[in-house]
């Protein structure tokens, strides 16, 4: 039979399936997931999780009653970090509420973590399974098969997206979940990547996080539609390590390939740099249908992405980040820019990039300071919008610590990226919820100012402002104790080793009257006020922003 073959092979299978992805279980109520689910995850040796069940465990009250008392808003709330924290899950087969990947970034998250199982039936056996089951408020709508038509027509994005279906109106549970285990023997089980979209229309693009990226470089540029000309765009320091592996990676996918080299470092990121690399694109006849790769971390991403989009008035951009800080910032979201002697990142365009590569490898060559600063970035994302990121890395501190090849930094990378695919959709050019991302660079801004780009990291500077504008907040009566107190207790460990005795409070507020950020000649912030909400537009006293400069300087 069909299950001898597979029982002969179940160990090849769990030991493939276990080094990459959890499995999730989609479709519309009475598509049998409750029951499948935890077939599937005994064959598997995996641990069976039912989104639903945790939402009520977190709510303490049952889903009719969530309904009933709070509105289908407030449980989507409730599903939606349960989508999160079940997402940085492995091992696992996952059981999907009907509605839960209605919301697009429920469906990224699944879609990156996760092998997709959509599970499907005709309406008509649909209607039959749910008359049986009258305890979910959305069964309590359905009174004939039409009104399970009409829903599925309006749930048709959410069940449109997936990796396999099995329709379960034509087949058994035992025979459903054979063949969603024979399917599963059919994936490339050393493929460990995690991939997910960033949704802007047409300047819409992926972004793949994994190891070992580097030599498919080519590979992944020609998929997204990507050939002729390309110009790698890079610094001596990156290209002696990784310049050869990209060259010779776009070489084999057919490519035409040329190269520039800036110089190293935070004081290179200006205009003449910028001039120097239009020269060397002239010299390489690039075309509009051409290509620039940057290859490094956020001081070449930027200028590589400034040049991408205003030469020729735009080639294509590709973003090959080096340092963590580059993979789950700069590379995402399209701001470019060049630092003026007037301000940080003065001078820019936004210009979307056509694919990012994350190589969590290069990491290896990283300097612990530079990974340090690149976990603020991830901190910062756990903190504003997603908490159960933040829980995954406080529960994980060798993560926080140092380098370490290993899934949970892919995770950690891919959810880090995939907060800021959330916001750069919602708000591509920065009007509005996009400044939630701003939560510490103000006063982390000036702080670069004053101590002259160089001296500190740029996370170090983020971190050093988060911790003072919550403290400025908090002194406000804005941000919690209990928000101040955990903000302090994930940054200062990345601010290992630091020390800035000679910072002038009175210097740094001056320097954040700059702050191109600021309207109307005011400056204004986003804070936190708790952990996982934000609250935008904040005016803080200069008295309260200034002893709190001093005072987060005060106790490193």
């Amino acid at each position: 039979s069909a299950y001898a073959v597979l029982a002969g092979t179940f160990a090849v299978l769990k030991r493939g399936i276990t080094t990459v992805k959890s499995i999730a279980l989609i479709g519309f109520m009475g598509a049998g997931k409750s029951t499948i689910g935890p077939l599937l995850a005994r064959r598997l040796g995996f641990a069976f999780v039912e989104t639903d069940d945790l939402t009520e465990k977190i709510a303490g009250k049952s889903i009719a009653r969530i309904f009933a008392e709070d509105g289908e808003a407030a449980f989507r709330r409730l599903e939606r970090s349960v989508i999160q924290r079940v997402t940085l899950l492995t091992d696992a087969v996952i059981s999907c509420g009907g509605g839960a990947t209605i919301d697009p970034r429920n469906l990224r998250l699944l879609r990156m973590s996760c092998r997709v199982v959509l599970l499907k039936a005709d309406p008509s056996v649909l209607f039959e399974r749910i008359a049986r089951c009258e305890s979910r408020p959305i069964a309590r709508r359905i009174s004939e098969v039409a009104d399970v038509e009409r829903i599925l027509e309006d749930r048709a994005r959410a069940y449109s997206s997936y990796d396999f279906c099995v329709d379960t109106g034509r087949c058994t549970e035992s025979q459903a979940v054979d063949l969603i285990v024979e399917w599963l023997l059919g994936q490339d089980s050393e493929d460990r990547s995690l991939r997910l979209s960033v949704g802007l229309d047409k300047r819409s693009y992926s972004i793949a996080v994994g190891f070992g990226l580097l030599s498919h470089l080519g590979s992944e540029m020609r998929d997204v539609g990507l050939s002729g000309r390309a110009l790698l765009f890079s610094n001596d320091t990156v290209a002696d390590l990784y310049g050869e592996r990209v060259l010779g990676a776009m070489s084999r996918a057919g490519f035409e390939c040329y190269k520039f080299l800036m110089a190293d470092g935070e004081s290179y990121k200006n205009l003449e740099t910028a001039q120097q690399a239009y020269v060397e694109c002239s010299r390489a006849r690039l075309e509009r249908r051409s290509t620039i790769v940057a290859l490094g971390g956020g001081v070449v991403g930027d200028v590589a992405g400034f040049v991408a989009g205003t030469y020729m008035r735009g080639v294509n951009l590709v973003q090959v980040p080096t340092t963590l800080l580059a993979m789950v910032d700069s590379s995402v979201g399209g701001k470019t820019a060049v630092n003026m002697p007037f301000g940080k990142n003065m001078v820019g365009v936004f210009y979307q990039p056509r694919l990012v590569v994350a190589d969590l490898q290069t990491l290896s060559t990283l300097p612990a300071r530079d990974y340090r600063s690149g976990m603020v970035e991830l901190v910062k994302h756990g903190l504003i919008l997603n908490p159960a990121l933040l829980e995954y890395l406080l529960e994980r501190p060798q993560l926080l610590s140092g380098f370490g090849e290993s899934e949970d930094l892919a995770y950690a990378v891919a959810h880090s990226c995939a907060v800021k695919a959330e916001v750069v959709e919602s708000d591509e050019l920065d009007f509005d919820l996009r400044e939630i991302l701003n939560v510490g660079h103000t006063i982390g801004h000036a702080l670069e100012l004053v101590c002259g780009y160089g001296r500190l990291k740029h996370g170090e500077a983020v971190a050093l402002g988060i911790i003072a504008e919550t403290l400025a907040a908090n002194m406000s009566g804005l941000a919690s104790d209990e928000c101040l107190e955990k903000v302090r207790e994930c940054l200062y460990p990345l601010l290992e080793g630091l020390v800035l005795p000679d910072v002038d409070a009175s210097a740094v507020y001056e320097a954040l009257l700059s702050d191109k950020k600021r309207r109307d000649g005011r400056v204004r912030f986003s804070v936190l006020e708790q952990v996982g909400r934000v609250r935008l537009g904040v005016e803080l006293a200069r008295s309260a922003i200034e002893e709190a400069i001093a005072n987060t300087v005060s106790l490193l």
